[in-house]
């Protein structure tokens, strides 16, 4: 069980640095590489959440990079569900 819970730390890792650093690669920003959608549903999400962004309307936990970064890792992992788990 420590041995799995090790392993799946170090992957997770191994992603976020190579997330990082392909971030870090790119020429233009990373909010202005936003995330296509797939359906209609993430089309309108992605769509209030821009409309927010350019309101200056955001109280985000994550900044932005941050959260693409977090898209970037379940997107390639192939995650259907995913726990946003924080301290208090």
């Amino acid at each position: 069980m420590r041995t799995a819970i090790k392993r799946t730390a170090l992957t997770a890792a191994i992603l976020l640095a190579a997330a990082a650093a392909l971030f870090c690669q790119q020429n233009q920003s990373p909010a202005s590489n936003s995330p296509l959608a797939k359906t209609a549903r993430e089309k309108q999400i992605l769509a209030e959440l821009d409309r927010v962004a350019k309101g200056h309307e955001t109280y985000l936990s994550v900044s932005v990079e941050d959260g693409e970064a977090l898209w970037l890792l379940t997107e390639a992992a192939g995650a259907r569900r995913v726990a946003e788990i924080r301290p208090a």
